[in-house]
């Protein structure tokens, strides 16, 4: 058996940024908050005392938060946009390598679904509420030292 948690944070990139604003100042961008957990089982095939093979496949569940969008002009907070946090169940599935039963390197895919986000906006003269969703899928390569 095998649990695993990882945090992960995008956010837009500069290049990105400039490519959508042209000039626009006063825009911030939501940036993405994940925490996948996952639990699952590992089966493991010693080669020899330098070499393992092993896989995993389990379950996961997703907690995704994405922050505040927000548009000035001339100083003023002219449109904003609010997100709940949502969560999916997904699964993962993983192969790798045990060197020297010291360096571990795996390779995962992580399927955390589709995430049904809630929120809000208020963009003068208009504000309600929306939804979308978002389908999540991550490709992992992990290098690490047992201890």
């Amino acid at each position: 058996m095998y649990t695993r948690a990882d945090l992960m944070w995008n956010v837009l990139s500069e290049e990105a940024r400039k490519d959508i604003i042209k000039n626009s100042a006063g825009v911030k961008f939501p940036a993405y908050l994940n925490l996948p957990f996952g639990a699952g089982l590992k089966y493991m095939f010693e080669s020899d005392k330098d070499i393992s093979i092993f896989g995993n496949t389990g379950v996961a569940i997703s907690f995704l938060k994405m922050t505040k969008y927000r548009r000035k002009e001339a100083g003023v907070v002219v449109s904003t946009t609010k997100y709940d946090l949502s969560t999916s169940l997904g699964f993962q599935i993983g192969v790798g390598v045990v060197l020297k039963n010291d360096v571990e390197v795996s390779l995962n895919y992580i399927g955390l679904g589709n995430h049904d986000i809630q929120g809000e906006y208020d963009n003068e003269p208009y504000s309600g509420t929306f939804e979308l969703k978002r389908k999540i899928d991550i490709l992992t390569l992990t290098v690490g030292s047992k201890f």
